[in-house]
């Protein structure tokens, strides 16, 4: 059973990281969302290939930053939302924990 979690990735020319970080991912989250920010190299054909979904982002120089504008401006489905980064790797035992946490928990963030 997935994690209800999307797991949401910010990214820019990320092709030498992000094969790895959604590897680590497996499929024990319920959705994976790469939000790019103008990759010129194969970040979006990578993510697309491990099945997450793309959200092109285009920075005014203003806020919100990516984090923040996914937060604001994409409809999530799950009660749970990670930011991670393209050169992070999640762990079983960080999944494990999360897995459990999450299940019985009646915080609304950690």
């Amino acid at each position: 059973m997935t994690i209800p979690l999307t797991v949401c990735i910010p990214v820019r020319n990320e092709a030498a990281n992000l094969p790895s970080c959604l590897e680590a991912l497996g499929q024990d989250f319920e959705k994976i969302v790469v939000i790019d920010s103008g990759s010129t190299d194969t970040t979006r054909q990578i993510a697309e290939a491990a099945g997450a979904s793309v959200l092109d982002f285009k920075w005014d120089g203003k806020f919100p930053k990516k984090r923040n504008w996914a937060l604001r401006n994409h409809s999530f489905t799950t009660p749970w939302v990670l930011f991670l980064d393209a050169d992070e790797r999640v762990t079983p035992e960080f999944v494990s924990e999360l897995r459990h946490k999450l299940a019985d928990t009646k915080h609304t963030g950690f």
